[in-house]
């Protein structure tokens, strides 16, 4: 009788040895499985934000344009209004 518990033990703990080596490779999987979503996850996150990034760019170029045509309005308008007191300068002392 104690031969054959002593067999049963034996055969007891290379089966928990056995589910312990499944368990053990089952949470290897899991955890493989976690870092790759995880991995997908961040490389989604960072691919929105460099879209988010993208439009703010063009965005902030469309706005560049607008203030550089503004600029280049207001330095046509400043040389008309120099060149426009200017003629009236020379002619105000042509007349004289």
């Amino acid at each position: 009788a104690l031969e054959t518990s002593e067999a049963d033990l034996k055969a007891k703990l290379m089966d928990m040895e056995r589910t312990l080596a499944d368990q053990k490779k089952t949470a290897e999987t899991n955890l493989k499985q976690a870092q790759t979503q995880a991995e997908l996850a961040i490389e989604r996150a960072v691919m929105a934000k460099e879209r988010e990034l993208h439009k703010q760019i063009r965005q902030a170029d469309k706005e560049n344009a607008k203030l550089e045509a503004q600029i280049e309005q207001l330095q046509a308008q400043i040389a008309q209004l120099i060149g426009s007191a200017e003629n009236r300068i020379s002619n105000t002392f042509t007349n004289q």
